[in-house]
């Protein structure tokens, strides 16, 4: 991991930061159990998203992190 910050670093957290939503052309599928989708499916109500869109953030944030 690099010590240099991301070129999105200084949007984290920012609710006004501009949002690179783009059409969704693609999509993921994934396998996993009962018990890891209730809890994903929790979180993301408490985010107020949907799965999906909860899913999509926290993997670009991890990608985020990383580059």
């Amino acid at each position: 991991m690099s010590d240099t910050p991301n070129r999105y670093s200084h949007m984290a957290g920012n609710q006004y930061a501009k949002k690179h939503n783009r059409p969704a052309n693609d999509s993921l599928s994934l396998r996993c159990n009962e018990n890891d989708k209730y809890r994903w499916k929790l979180e993301a109500e408490r985010a107020g998203k949907s799965l999906n869109g909860w899913v999509i953030e926290k993997l670009n944030l991890s990608i985020d992190r990383v580059t």
